[in-house]
């Protein structure tokens, strides 16, 4: 049963997760070794380093299969390589310049772009003046050059990188037409909803709301015009909630906005806050464009999908008392 819990556990881990988990496994199968190697030679500088860079990589396994990565960790992680990477060239001089390449690239892979910056530049620099030599300026020169080279295109590759990773980010999560979040978003944002309110840590509140009769715009006046009312839509609803507030289109007419840190009472507020922007706004069509609300609060009792048949319950008890209206579940 561990065993299976364990395949299970490395199964889940994100790219960046398991790529750090399996590093610090190489790290350990090839490190360790050499860390016993030196210890019997009496080479105590890089003896410690390699015992302490087995520690790191112990200490990485063990927090990423428990919590998963986090920034900091990926920070430690970067900086420690990096005072690593100086150790070890202090001790044998040039003769271990090399172990700083590597140690480039993970900082860039692990840390954003200016946090790898600070880093490898401090270790470049740090390196650049421990092996300097006036009497084979020639070699420091093409040494720090390489340093430089490795530094500057290890910059660009990641930047592009990570622009296409947001690009693809912002694809998968938000809605093409409306530019909303999606229902895959949604199902992440709903979670972690959930679990902080299960925490005590902050209570949050799920408007469920759709345009009424919005078949009957389609038909009357054209798709195009319906997909400019949903794009106005969400201009409206963005205006009339917070920063801190998620709004979704979670599919077709119907859209969902998670309230954070509001209750009940608050969330109906800004709900009748919501239906009064849409109820009298210019659509620019010859008819009244309205919206239906069902609000709850999440309950520490209840499932996820529980709170979303709630709020999705109250959205059609809504349309039962005429359309353009709220309901809300006050009772807690």
């Amino acid at each position: 049963m561990e065993h299976k819990q364990l395949i299970h556990r490395l199964k889940a881990l994100q790219p960046l997760e398991s790529g750090l988990f399996y590093f610090s496994i190489v790290a350990c199968l090839f490190v360790g070794p050499f860390t016993v190697y030196r210890f019997i030679q009496g080479h105590w500088v890089q003896a410690g380093v390699d015992a302490f860079v087995l520690m790191l990589a112990g200490y990485c396994m063990v927090e990423i299969y428990r919590k998963g990565t986090n920034d900091l960790l990926h920070l430690i992680v970067s900086i420690s390589l990096a005072i690593a990477a100086s150790l070890v060239t202090a001790a044998n001089g040039v003769d271990s310049i090399y172990w700083m390449y590597p140690t480039i690239a993970i900082s860039f892979f692990l840390v954003p772009l200016r946090s790898a910056l600070v880093v490898t530049g401090c270790l470049i620099a740090t390196i650049s003046w421990l092996i300097f030599d006036n009497n084979n300026l020639p070699l420091t020169a093409t040494i720090i050059i390489t340093m430089l080279v490795t530094y500057s295109c290890t910059f660009f590759i990641f930047k592009s990188y990570r622009e296409i990773e947001t690009k693809l980010k912002r694809q998968v999560y938000l809605d093409a037409l409306t530019g909303a979040g999606n229902r895959l978003a949604f199902d992440k944002e709903i979670e972690k909803a959930m679990e902080l309110s299960q925490r005590g840590k902050q209570n949050t509140s799920l408007l469920f709301f759709d345009l009424d009769d919005f078949k009957s715009i389609n038909d009357n006046f054209g798709h195009s015009v319906g997909d400019g009312v949903l794009v106005d839509t969400v201009c409206l609803i963005n205006d009339a909630i917070r920063s801190t507030d998620r709004l979704f289109r979670y599919g077709g007419e119907e859209f969902a906005v998670l309230l954070a840190a509001t209750d009940i009472t608050n969330a109906v507020v800004v709900a009748e806050k919501v239906r009064h922007s849409i109820a009298n706004h210019d659509f620019g069509i010859e008819r009244d464009v309205t919206i239906s609300i069902g609000v709850a609060q999440c309950r520490t009792t209840e499932s996820t999908n529980g709170w979303i048949k709630v709020a999705d319950a109250l959205l059609y008890q809504s349309k039962s008392k005429g359309k353009n209206t709220v309901s809300s579940r006050l009772s807690y």
